[in-house]
C-alpha cells in the first residue's frame, strides 16, 4: 500500500461551489447573530434615552454569541472531515 500520497476525496466531497454556499451561510448566520441584538439595543436606547448603552451591550452579546457559534460549527465540520479520527467514524491505519 502506497502511503506517500494523501487519500483522495470522492468526487461529491471535492471543494467547490457547495463550499461557497456553506461559507456564505456561516457569514449570514454571524451577521444575523450580531445584527439582531444591536437592533434591539438601538430600539431600547431610543425608547429609554440611554444612547449608546444598550447598543454596546447588544454588540458585545451578539459578537460573543456569533463567534461562539462560528467556532463551534467550523469545529464540527473540521472534525467530521478529518481522516484518521476515531470520533469522526473513520478507522486509523
Amino acid at each position: 500500500m502506497d502511503t506517500s500520497r494523501p487519500p483522495q476525496r470522492p468526487q461529491h466531497e471535492q471543494p467547490g461551489i457547495s463550499d461557497v454556499g456553506r461559507f456564505m451561510g456561516l457569514g449570514m448566520e454571524f451577521l444575523c447573530t450580531v445584527g439582531v441584538p444591536v437592533g434591539v439595543g438601538l430600539w431600547a436606547d431610543y425608547r429609554w434615552g440611554l444612547l449608546p448603552l444598550f447598543t454596546l451591550i447588544g454588540l458585545a452579546v451578539g459578537f460573543a454569541t456569533g463567534l461562539y457559534q462560528l467556532i463551534r460549527r467550523v469545529g464540527k465540520e473540521k472534525d467530521a472531515g478529518t481522516p484518521g479520527r476515531r470520533d469522526a467514524g473513520t478507522k486509523e491505519e
